[in-house]
């Protein structure tokens, strides 16, 4: 018997309108992201300046901190259960330590329901 001859492709490689780095290098060439990080933001601190860039930077790290300190509920399945459980966040107390930056999120389950598959 002969064996069969299999050819492996790449998948981006064969998408060649599909967003990434390989079909960005195909096209442009491997010297394009050297470029990009040369010159990487110099455009946008030009256009804005000084002020608007540490603005930028602050309102993410203040949505980042919303977000982390919101109450949330997660679902996910367990074995043959799903859970639907909630993080709350907590910040304990150290009275000789410095002050914590980010709050210790503590997961409370709510239900378990069995799932029939």
């Amino acid at each position: 018997m002969s064996t069969p001859c299999i050819v492996q492709h790449e998948l981006y490689d064969l998408l060649p309108g599909s967003a990434g780095g390989r079909a960005i290098r195909a096209s442009r060439g491997a010297s394009h992201f050297s470029a990009l990080g040369v010159s990487g933001g110099l455009q946008t601190f030009r256009r804005f300046g000084t002020v608007y860039m540490r603005g930028l930077g602050c309102r993410g790290a203040l949505e980042a901190r919303r977000r982390r300190n919101l109450p949330h509920t997660i679902r996910y399945l367990d074995g043959d259960d799903l859970v639907e459980s909630r993080l709350v966040p907590w910040w304990p107390h150290q009275p000789r330590r410095r002050r914590r930056k980010r709050p210790v999120l503590v997961e409370i389950e709510v239900s378990r329901l069995a799932v029939e598959l």
